[in-house]
């Protein structure tokens, strides 16, 4: 089942001509890109990464480190999310407004290079969960191959592994802006400090994790089964992260949740799709 949806994968991409992919060296993305270039050849597809103040330098570093390995051509294009009202501020449909303005970007870039199809790596599992950025995919009619294939993360992950990407296994890597919850306006202090307080972490050795940042308070979400190897180091951990800028350092004993922020607008979504169906 899953190489009959790589193989329709392949052919709609290869009906595609030419595709500029929105790129962000992530599992998605990189695996996307790949297939690119391996059905269209190297002179048919571009990636391009819109780098924010929002953007780990870990995720930067991904980026040019796959697109080197793999071959795919690269543009980057430098750009403050900051700038955008509604990101600044924690509108709730903050991941909106700041994709439109990234798929924006990317659209000039793609006519000055030639391409008139602009493609993301959304797949099946992104229709399950609060992700407002997709309207303005949508809206701006750019083209979801992965999710046209109906693939799911797990089955992305398994075909990358198939043909041998460093991305196969790589952790989701959300913009820094995912750590801080909505409705309380951010700035590059704010992010700077998340940033420095998850590489602390890292240090010691959890790869999974996510520093919410709840004005002086940082929250830690580790995975349930680290928490034990969490107390080990704690008061070591917590002096770093205090130093990064926080005045109290809380682990999170609901542990480490993908999108945790988003809790309460996925109930809320779910409601009003729930009344929209029985209407």
């Amino acid at each position: 089942m899953c190489l009959k949806k790589y193989e329709k994968l392949c052919e709609t991409i290869r009906r595609s001509g030419k595709v500029c992919v929105s790129f962000s060296g992530g599992v998605d993305s990189s695996f996307l890109a790949y297939t690119c270039r391996k059905v269209l050849g190297k002179k048919n597809m571009l990636c391009v990464y819109v780098r924010g103040a929002a953007a780990s330098e870990k995720q930067t570093s991904n980026v040019s480190a796959t697109a080197e390995k793999y071959d795919f051509p690269l543009e980057i294009i430098n750009v403050n999310e900051l700038e955008v009202e509604q990101v600044r501020r924690g509108d709730p449909r903050r991941c909106y407004f700041c994709k439109k303005n990234i798929i924006s970007l990317i659209s000039r870039k793609a006519e000055e290079k030639g391409f008139n199809i602009i493609a993301c790596g959304s797949n099946l599992d992104d229709l399950s969960d609060y992700r407002p950025g997709r309207d303005a995919v949508k809206e701006m009619g750019v083209s979801e191959p992965l999710l046209e294939a109906k693939l799911t993360k797990d089955e992305i992950r398994y075909l990358s592994r198939k043909f041998g990407l460093d991305t196969a296994d790589m952790p989701s890597e959300p913009c820094l802006l995912s750590r801080i919850p909505y409705n309380r306006p951010a700035d590059r202090r704010m992010l700077t400090q998340v940033e420095e307080a998850e590489k602390v972490l890292a240090d010691f050795g959890f790869d999974v994790c996510r520093v919410r940042h709840y004005g002086i308070t940082a929250k830690i979400e580790i995975p349930p089964e680290k928490f034990e190897q969490y107390k080990k180091c704690e008061q070591h951990i917590k002096e770093k992260i205090l130093n990064a800028g926080f005045s109290e350092v809380v682990l999170d004993e609901n542990g480490f949740r993908s999108g945790s922020l988003n809790d309460s607008l996925r109930f809320k979504h779910k409601q009003n799709h729930e009344k929209m169906k029985n209407s």
